[in-house]
């Protein structure tokens, strides 16, 4: 290895060294998809309670035997105080963490979905959200060109485009734009789906531009219309029709001249209208109703981010790369509590349809996931086993029933000043 290696040793205790001497880049990422591959047979096995002692399928024997040989498994308490005195400083973590590329949380998030068991299918595809939120960034990041959104505005913001799955209610890409473009940022997070897959869209996001672009992607797509969207057959009596839309002027030179049939569908529900204009055609495969459905689970985008926005609070670090891993782990960290949700949830929904499910909670198992992710990372095989039924055994003690049917009106997280309040009231 080395000349030196003992003042290498030395500086990382001291905390003069940003990378441990003894643990290489390889080690760290066979541990992490070991951890991984555990966690997917976990998932994907049959229902059944979760033994402590079951540390094979949990951690996998290759990283316990790779830590065992390294000592780092069983250490005396003399042991264990000495590096406890000798522990790095915090200042050295930090520094060593804004070295970190943030695309290697973006392949940890592709790695755990890569293990996740099968999803169910809405009539046979995948089905996925796309929707775009601004988010509040540190003041330095102005001169990353993100933009204030006025001119009296303490902070830039940026804006973050997610594709979620929207059955599974778990994110699958994203990633933080500097431009405020939401159909361009949109075009970007189509790249992880399948051919044959449904994207669902709000309003604001429907061109004849977008649903090209789709379809040269063999996707499906049903958007929300706005008012002037459409606007001969919104205002006539039809409920549902189907047109010929020709590519715009301004389209790409490959799409030029190019035609597609869209189905314009009108339908009403607590008391709105809603004006869907997709590429489902078959009216006996998809009738209104089941596109009314199709569109209600695009809300699961709605709440995901809310969630998000709430976990992340105000960014700590002052870079664009520290921002984006605070992001990008907060996306995974909501991933990885999703699938022990769908996993809990699939064990105590097996009655006979009559009765709403059983939901997990967001909150709880956020909680639950927070307080056992180290151990589960760095502790023993068989302790990362006790962690897993601990998560496991406190989500199914929070469930609650489904209430369907529930509304609530749209409610801004924006902070408010007491001058606003003064205006307002």
């Amino acid at each position: 290895m080395r000349d030196g290696a003992e003042d290498m040793e030395d500086r990382f205790a001291r905390g003069r060294c940003r990378v441990d001497p003894f643990l290489q880049a390889d080690q760290v990422n066979a541990s992490a998809l070991e951890i991984l591959d555990g966690l997917e047979q976990l998932l994907q096995r049959p229902a059944k309670a979760v033994e402590a002692v079951d540390a094979q399928a949990v951690a996998g024997l290759g990283m316990i035997d790779q830590l065992a040989r390294a000592g780092r498994l069983a250490r005396s308490p003399e042991t264990a105080s000495a590096n406890t005195r000798m522990a790095p400083a915090a200042s050295s973590f930090c520094e060593a963490h804004e070295k970190l590329d943030a695309a290697a949380f973006k392949r940890l998030h592709r790695e755990v979905l890569a293990r996740a068991p099968a999803g169910t299918p809405w009539k046979g595809h995948r089905v996925f959200a796309v929707d775009g939120s601004k988010i509040n960034l540190p003041r330095p990041l102005a001169g990353s060109g993100y933009r204030a959104p006025s001119e009296g505005a303490h902070c830039p913001q940026g804006l973050v485009s997610c594709l979620y799955d929207a059955i599974e209610r778990i994110p699958v890409d994203f990633d933080l734009f500097a431009h405020g473009s939401e159909r361009a940022a949109a075009l970007t997070d189509l790249d992880s789906a399948a051919e044959g897959d449904i994207v669902v869209y709000d309003r604001g996001y429907y061109s004849r531009e977008m649903i090209l672009a789709h379809a040269d992607r063999g996707l499906e797509c049903a958007f929300r219309l706005q008012r002037n969207a459409c606007a001969a057959f919104i205002d006539s009596s039809e409920t549902d029709a189907t047109v010929e839309l020709r590519a715009p002027r301004d389209a790409p030179p490959g799409r030029r001249g190019r035609s597609l049939r869209v189905r314009l569908v009108k339908y009403v529900a607590a008391d709105t209208e809603f004006r869907l204009a997709t590429t489902l055609l078959d009216e006996r495969k998809y009738p209104a109703g089941a596109l009314a459905d199709l569109y209600r689970r695009r809300w699961e985008v709605e709440e995901f981010y809310g969630v998000a926005k709430e976990l992340i609070g105000e960014f700590r670090g002052r870079t664009e790369r520290g921002v984006r891993q605070e992001l990008y782990a907060a996306f995974t960290l909501i991933a990885v509590s999703r699938l022990f949700a769908n996993r809990c949830e699939a064990d105590v929904n097996q009655g006979d349809g009559h009765r709403p499910d059983w939901r997990a909670t967001f909150r709880n198992g956020m909680r639950l996931l927070a307080r056992e992710v180290e151990a589960m990372f760095l502790a023993h095989g068989a302790f990362v086993a006790e962690s897993v039924a601990r998560i496991i055994t406190g989500l199914s003690r929070g469930l609650q029933r489904e209430r369907p049917g529930r509304s609530h009106p749209r409610k801004s997280m924006k902070p408010r000043s007491k001058w606003m309040n003064r205006t307002n009231a």
